[in-house]
């Protein structure tokens, strides 16, 4: 006998009912809390929710209007939309017994704490063993029983697998995990990349754009993952780039279908209403923010921000350069003065450096930039260099194997020492000027 027999279902919707579907198929009696007591009538007399047209509800299910039943179970799901959780969160709080495990099935952020589901989840009902489930699965998949893969965290391993097993069947596999942070951000990260992906696919940019952007789109993810403590096998797993995998790929995903109705002209407003409850609409510009904040460099998810508040243009011609949007660089652009000189760099096959310019403008907002996060400084050429100096022949000189360029190539804006300076210019066969 499972040590969580009864699950309490807190969320009517179509990814509800098909967990509470779920829960039942595994043999558990199973609570389903919806909030419109007409609707959960119906339910309980058709033994169908409108939502997922044509499956049945199991007979272990018992749909109710009362919040109080759903919290005499052993384990809770919480499948609500991520901006809601707080409310039904606290709405449960006070009924919901010591150490009874409270699972988020939502994937996002929440706006203005920018805290993760299981860590609103944590305030709210701090008697509760908060938990995630999360992994490329749709709704409609799950309730027709086709084959999935999940993963199930929660901080402590044991509570995780037993949960896993009490939920799982012959065609709904959870596969448990410790890594709370890791599943919470690749279901969040993933819904912003996947309204990129669409985005591709309704401008029409074809399968090669399609594979580029869901594989740099991965880069952003893993970079934001390490930044926040998430173990690499997490994010290479089910729940982060197997989940940004099938929601890239399909319109069959709210976000996706969000970006596709953007590409092919939508305007925001239309295009938010037919991707319906798209997690990523709300989480953009939350993502980036904390991005920042760690020298995250996300210009993927920057542009869906900029894109879905109206600040960057979908049919803009060009692509704003990017290359030393992170956390050093900016810091190293406020720190240049009027009239100070540095080199300017090329960044093509090969970097290297073409020239000395001036500061003519000391940093200011980034204008390609719709975060307001980055800055920009404005500089007027003073001397070219005859020769340019590529970057294999810095890395090559014994001398500059301390000058950031030779340890950080991706760095284009760095401090200079006086002595690399001289040496770079010299082989530049120029006079510093």
């Amino acid at each position: 006998m499972s040590r969580f027999d009864r699950i309490g279902v807190l969320g009517a919707g179509a990814w509800g009912t098909a967990l509470a579907n779920i829960a039942a198929r595994a043999g558990r009696c199973v609570k389903l809390w919806g909030r419109d007591p007409a609707c959960v009538a119906a339910m309980t007399q058709r033994r169908e929710n409108p939502r997922l047209p044509g499956v049945r509800l199991d007979d272990r299910v018992a749909a109710t209007a009362a919040l109080d039943e759903v919290a005499e179970t052993d384990a809770i799901l919480l499948v609500v939309p991520a901006q809601a959780l707080r409310s039904v969160a606290t709405a449960v709080a006070t009924v919901v017994t010591e150490s009874t495990p409270v699972i988020a099935a939502a994937k996002g952020i929440e706006r203005g704490t920018r805290r993760f589901m299981t860590e609103v989840i944590g305030e709210c009902i701090p008697r509760a063993i908060p938990a995630i489930l999360s992994g490329p699965s749709f709704a409609l998949d799950v309730a027709h029983g086709l084959p999935t893969a999940v993963t199930l965290a929660a901080h402590d391993d044991a509570v995780a697998s037993a949960l896993a097993h009490a939920l799982g069947s012959s065609t709904f596999r959870p596969y448990h995990s410790a890594d709370v942070r890791g599943v919470e951000i690749g279901g969040a990260a993933k819904n912003v990349l996947a309204i990129a992906a669409g985005i591709v696919a309704g401008r029409g940019l074809g399968a090669s754009a399609a594979a580029a952007l869901t594989t740099r789109g991965f880069a952003e993810l893993v970079r934001f993952g390490r930044a926040h403590g998430a173990r690499p096998e997490t994010l290479t797993g089910l729940s982060g780039l197997g989940d940004l995998i099938l929601t890239c790929s399909t319109a069959q995903s709210r976000n996706f279908s969000l970006g596709l109705a953007l590409g092919e002209g939508s305007a925001i407003d239309a295009a938010c209403a037919r991707g319906t409850l798209a997690e990523g609409v709300f989480t953009a510009a939350v993502l980036v923010a904390m991005a920042a904040d760690r020298g995250v460099d996300m210009p993927i998810a920057t542009a869906v921000a900029g894109v879905l508040d109206g600040t960057l243009s979908i049919d803009a011609k060009g692509e704003p350069w990017t290359g030393v949007r992170n956390h050093i660089a900016k810091k190293n652009l406020r720190a240049m003065k009027k009239g100070e000189h540095a080199f300017f760099y090329h960044t093509g096959d090969e970097k290297q450096v073409v020239g000395i310019v001036e500061v003519i403008r000391e940093s200011y907002p980034d204008p390609t930039d719709p975060t307001g996060i980055f800055v920009a400084v404005d500089v007027k050429a003073v001397a070219p260099f005859p020769r340019p100096v590529t970057l294999a022949s810095i890395k090559a000189d014994k001398r500059l194997a301390d000058m950031v360029l030779a340890r950080n190539p991706r760095l284009s804006v760095q401090p200079v020492t006086a002595t690399e300076w001289k040496i770079v210019c010299q082989m530049g066969d120029v006079k510093d000027a």
